[in-house]
């Protein structure tokens, strides 16, 4: 939550370059270490890269981006530092 606070009003581009992150523009992503500011460790965690670059493409600032997994948080906490809505299914 403390980067989504220091990112605030900034756009997406301005964003990456704050979290040390280069945008890349090309087919192919090689993400190999996940960012310890992002989510908890855990079994499958996924890259904060990733997600950021598939939020960058494919949503806009105050988008709602729906995680049905909800496993170590990487999500959630990469959509609070992009400016984007994050909500999980719950299953019953």
């Amino acid at each position: 939550m403390g980067w989504s606070l220091a990112l605030e009003g900034k756009d997406d581009r301005d964003r990456f370059k704050e979290l040390g992150w280069g945008l890349r523009t090309w087919d192919q992503w090689d993400f190999n270490d996940c960012d310890k500011r992002f989510g908890d460790d855990w079994p499958g965690r996924i890259p904060a890269q990733l997600i950021a670059h598939i939020l960058f493409y494919f949503s806009s600032p105050d988008d709602l981006i729906l995680n049905p997994m909800a496993g170590g948080g990487v999500t959630p906490d990469t959509c609070l530092a992009l400016g984007r809505r994050c909500g999980r299914k719950r299953f019953r």
